[in-house]
């Protein structure tokens, strides 16, 4: 009975939520605020109401399949949304998050991969963006995409360049 009500409150908490965002959405629109037709401008947004969602069904207890998949896939498009604005390590992190929800089994989990690793390549992220390109290059290899995969493989060339590494290349 305690896990139910708790259950019951996570849901009110993020009905009250998601019903503030959409009255704020509501009034952008009646002030040309915002424009409809645009979701991609609100990706982050609404993959932060996703993830606290989620938060809040795993505090208590409840089933988070469906939360979880809608999360993930929040996540991905505000990695995309920010991947298109050179937002790279805004980028970087939402496309982790997905990865973290994403079943590894999962057709679409290598092009995620490849995703993450061009946001830290284009961020700089001297520490990650080696073994990520390696990772998503292996994943796509591995489902057949070799032209993805060559195209990993072509962002490892530039690394191993401008380390001064060319034996590498």
């Amino acid at each position: 009975a305690r896990v139910l009500r708790q259950q019951e409150r996570a849901l009110r908490l993020l009905d009250l939520h998601l019903v503030a965002d959409l009255e704020l959405g509501q009034r952008l629109l009646e002030r040309g605020v915002a424009e409809p037709g645009r979701e991609a401008d609100h990706a982050e947004m609404l993959a932060y109401h996703w993830s606290s969602a989620l938060e809040l069904v795993r505090a208590s207890g409840g089933d988070d399949d469906d939360i979880a998949e809608r999360t993930r896939l929040a996540l991905r498009a505000a990695g995309d949304r920010a991947l298109a604005l050179n937002s790279f390590p805004v980028a970087a992190a939402q496309f982790d998050d997905a990865l973290a929800l994403w079943p590894n089994d999962d057709p679409e989990r290598p092009e995620l991969l490849f995703r993450r690793a061009l946001a830290l390549h284009w961020a700089y992220d001297e520490a990650r963006q080696l073994a990520a390109l390696e990772e998503a290059r292996d994943a796509l290899l591995a489902v057949g995409d070799s032209q993805r995969a060559s195209e990993a493989e072509s962002y490892l060339a530039r690394v191993f360049w401008d380390r001064g590494e060319q034996q590498a290349v």
